[in-house]
């Protein structure tokens, strides 16, 4: 759910203030009630679970399994993670023939990095928090 919410808001997602859990004891244990500002204002509730932890994940799970989540998740920018080994490969070992110094390389690879992603914010078939009027 923090890699969607992250690639969907295009930041570090806050727990507390993106999202946050409620949990309550039940018969069966304890239920969790994830509410997600930052999407919608629907709750995504999960089964009911021996632990508050597992009922977190359970309400995650939930919120993860939401149609409109489905819909959009496949249209999102990719994570930082697979740009920065999509960029590796791309550059396989030309990046350590380069001349400079170390820091100057990295400067480099992070400089790419965020070109490739910046390319997907400017796609149609882009979601995005700022695409929706959400951020």
């Amino acid at each position: 759910m923090n890699i969607f919410l992250g690639r969907y808001l295009q930041r570090a997602v806050i727990k507390g203030e993106d999202y946050w859990y409620t949990c309550h004891e039940v018969k069966q244990g304890i239920v969790s009630k994830l509410s997600v500002p930052a999407w919608n204002d629907q709750d995504f509730f999960g089964h009911a679970c021996e632990t508050q932890k597992l009922a977190e994940n359970a309400a995650a799970r939930a919120f993860l399994s939401d149609p409109e989540v489905q819909e959009v998740a496949p249209q999102l920018p990719p994570s930082m993670e697979k740009v920065k080994r999509h960029v590796r490969a791309k550059q396989g070992k030309r990046i350590s023939v380069l001349h400079g110094s170390r820091k100057t390389r990295l400067a480099q690879q992070c400089k790419q990095r965020h070109e490739v992603y910046n390319q997907y914010q400017y796609q149609d078939s882009c979601r995005t928090a700022i695409r929706d009027g959400v951020a």
